[in-house]
């Protein structure tokens, strides 16, 4: 199946049109997951229980050689880390299901980008999602008491927002390109599940890549998994001017090199698309 649309051109006019339509797809989104508030609720409480697990492992390590700074980094970057895990979302089974049901075929023959629309209606569930899990995060926080370290000021908060931003849509190329290997796999499970621990793990959430031993983590800094789950939690910590213009650098060179990989897959998925279902 292929599909050509006709590019218009962006007069501002036609970019308050396509922000009212994507804001709209956002809201839809938004009070859709409001209606399973008590289930995001329960799922972050779950997403919190392996954290925790991490931080006491951990501090038991660095309390028993009497090291409380190494204490305070790791629980900070274990809390902060598991939060903006926890909001990553994993476009590969949206757009699995979607090809899987023919529901794409629906979606390609609407007047919008599918990819796009793709991306905001997930921002609009992720923000109701967001709003019900930081209170959770935030009483961890508070239980953890002095080894949990604030950024001193406002403008680190401001670079860990831009850096989860970017990070949220470079690991969106990502996710949604695996998602349309399901145009010739019809059941890539088993690869997704592999994945999504795996970017974890080499993205730092399970053992931060400063303490990987033989250099490994030097190695892994430089993979795109770092930049989705590791740098964010980096700066928020706190690092110096150089490694922050470093780190946001080479996270802009992966999302333009994902965002082009992704123009190119869809492009091959398109011209192979059929339809299983419906």
């Amino acid at each position: 199946m292929l599909v050509n649309k006709k590019i218009e051109p962006l007069t501002p006019g036609r970019w308050r049109f396509v922000f009212r339509r994507y804001w709209t797809l956002c809201k839809v989104a938004f009070q859709e997951r409001m209606e399973y508030r008590w289930n995001v609720l329960f799922y972050s409480m779950l997403a919190l229980l392996p954290v925790m697990v991490g931080i006491y492992l951990w501090t038991t390590i660095f309390n028993s050689r009497n090291d409380p700074q190494a204490v305070k980094y790791i629980t900070t970057y274990y809390l902060v880390a598991g939060f903006l895990g926890w909001r990553i979302a994993q476009y590969q089974w949206t757009i699995m299901f979607e090809i899987r049901e023919g529901r794409m075929a629906t979606g390609l023959l609407r007047p919008m980008s599918y990819p796009a629309k793709t991306f905001w209606f997930e921002v609009g569930g992720r923000t109701w999602s967001t709003i019900i899990t930081i209170p959770v995060f935030v009483l961890a926080a508070v239980f953890l008491g002095e080894n949990f370290k604030l950024p001193e000021n406002g403008w680190t908060w401001a670079l860990v927002l831009l850096s989860f931003m970017l990070a949220y849509v470079l690991n969106f190329f990502i996710t949604a390109s695996l998602g349309l290997l399901t145009v010739w796999q019809n059941q890539p499970e088993g690869f997704f599940a592999l994945y999504g621990f795996g970017s974890g793990a080499l993205g730092g959430t399970m053992v931060p890549l400063a303490l990987m031993p033989g250099g490994i983590g030097d190695i892994l800094q430089w993979l795109p998994f770092a930049y989705i789950y590791s740098l964010p939690a980096r700066i928020f910590l706190g690092i110096s001017a150089e490694q922050l213009v470093q780190g946001l650098a080479v996270q802009v060179v992966w999302l333009v090199i994902a965002a082009l990989f992704f123009k190119w897959m869809w492009r091959k998925a398109i011209q192979g698309f059929e339809v299983y279902e419906g």
